[in-house]
């Protein structure tokens, strides 16, 4: 399983070390969690369509887990930016 990017906003002015960045940033706050990036992703893609809040906690831990993983990617990859708000990414996990 891996982690990969998509730039949201500001990916013209991104480099190969931003991207870098962002998905250690993402990995870590996953590890940090105790969580795949496989089954967070799913998690979080089920929660946002069908869940109802307060229903299942191990869906909604893992779904948190994702959203921080996210919000941890989009700092470090405008990290040393002139305007860090300049971009967002979204974060892919995938199977290898």
């Amino acid at each position: 399983m891996g982690i990969s990017i998509r730039w949201i906003e500001g990916g013209r002015h991104a480099t190969a070390a931003d991207e870098v960045r962002a998905i250690a940033a993402a990995e870590e706050a996953l590890r940090a969690a105790g969580v795949s990036a496989l089954d967070a992703a799913e998690a979080h893609e089920y929660s946002c369509r069908h869940a109802s809040p307060g229903v299942d906690r191990a869906l909604e831990r893992l779904a948190e887990a994702w959203e921080t993983a996210t919000s941890a990617a989009n700092v470090a990859a405008t990290q040393g930016w002139h305007n860090p708000s300049g971009g967002a990414v979204e974060l892919v996990a995938w199977r290898r």
